[in-house]
């Protein structure tokens, strides 16, 4: 997807990758990009719902909060 698409997109996002992920560089780059992006890194590597799912759970949780709230 080209930045300046990346750029138009305004809607709250969430983007978690684990530290050890060969993603991670991506979440990155989308997280540079949409204006409204937020990134979580949580220690493991890149299946976050096998690896640490209680953690991923509370993250989303918590976004989806504060989207609901604001």
């Amino acid at each position: 997807i080209p930045d300046a698409d990346l750029r138009a997109l305004t809607c709250p996002t969430l983007c978690v990758y684990g530290e050890q992920s060969g993603c991670l560089p991506v979440g990155r780059r989308l997280v540079a990009q949409l204006p409204n992006a937020h990134l979580t890194v949580l220690p493991a590597g890149h299946y976050l719902t096998v690896e640490t799912p209680e953690r991923l759970t509370k993250v989303v949780v918590d976004f989806l909060a504060g989207a609901r709230d604001g």
